[in-house]
């Protein structure tokens, strides 16, 4: 709990921000800012804390009594702390993702939810050689905000009988057969580990990808005629720009004038020689 990071949202009469208290999670903030009279009104809590877990609708934790630490309570539940948890992180609301089709074609889509998890598996088209396995997911780390955001890219390992998806294989430089759900989730420091999906909008997307992508392929977009007539010009001018430093270059000779030296005679050699000698010792 000394690590929490999750905290009830206070502010003083000049509006500054005060942390008050260390929670398990976001969820236990709200059920104590729903059942305790606070200073700060109920929907300016609310609105903190969506903006603290990527503007997720939140269900309020379960009693704390209802803990099973708790003793000698009148409640017919006895939670663990794993359970408590596990009800905590119950997500229950709908979030957006974007597709990309293995023809390279990708449109955002909304995602609803199962069991209190994200029913991802329900928009990916499952290939005849898996027919019971869940997709598989990596990580992609996504720099900038106030949250660890990573990008978890959704999809069916190996070469599966679907077709090769092209886009997705540029992307994220690896082979990826079939259809591709990309979804942002946000890790949260709570008292237990946890990941929080949030939405993943088309223009996040066109953002992160296509943008550079596009800016790429208009620079290098340039066809083998256009190069070589570019060649040419480039060429022609280094060629002009040659000629015109070297129009009043002239030949060495006349630059320098050379100074013959006189006859050497042995008593210069022995004076070499001596000199050289005293160098050395």
């Amino acid at each position: 709990m000394r690590n929490s990071n999750c905290w009830m949202p206070a502010w003083t009469e000049d509006g500054k921000l005060v942390k008050k208290g260390s929670y398990c999670n976001w969820e236990s903030v709200l059920a104590h800012a729903k059942h305790t009279p606070s200073e700060a009104s109920l929907e300016r809590i609310v609105e903190y804390i969506r903006s603290q877990t990527g503007d997720c609708i939140l269900n309020e934790a379960p009693c704390f009594l209802d803990m099973e630490h708790f003793k000698g309570n009148e409640s017919s539940k006895s939670l663990s702390a794993q359970e408590y948890h596990r009800e905590c992180c119950y997500q229950s609301d709908e979030v957006y993702g974007v597709k990309i089709q293995e023809d390279g074609h990708y449109d955002e889509l909304l995602m609803d939810t199962r069991n209190g998890k994200l029913d991802y598996a329900e928009h990916l088209k499952r290939p005849f050689c898996y027919p019971d396995v869940l997709p598989s997911c990596f990580q992609s780390y996504q720099k900038g905000g106030k949250r660890e955001k990573e990008l978890c890219v959704f999809y069916y390992p190996g070469k599966n009988g679907l077709a090769l998806n092209a886009l997705a294989s540029q992307l994220f430089k690896m082979q990826i057969h079939g259809e591709v759900l990309l979804v942002q989730c946000t890790k949260e420091a709570s008292f237990m580990p946890r990941e929080r999906f949030v939405h993943y909008m088309l223009t996040d997307f066109n953002d992160n990808y296509m943008r550079k992508r596009k800016r790429h392929q208009e620079q290098a977009s340039v066809s083998p005629e256009e190069y070589t007539t570019l060649k040419a010009e480039m060429q022609a001018s280094l060629s002009d720009y040659e000629k015109q430093a070297s129009a009043s270059a002239v030949p060495p000779p006349e630059c320098v004038k050379l100074r013959k030296a006189g006859p050497i005679d042995g008593k210069k050699l022995a004076d070499l020689e001596r000199h050289r000698q005293q160098q050395t010792h």
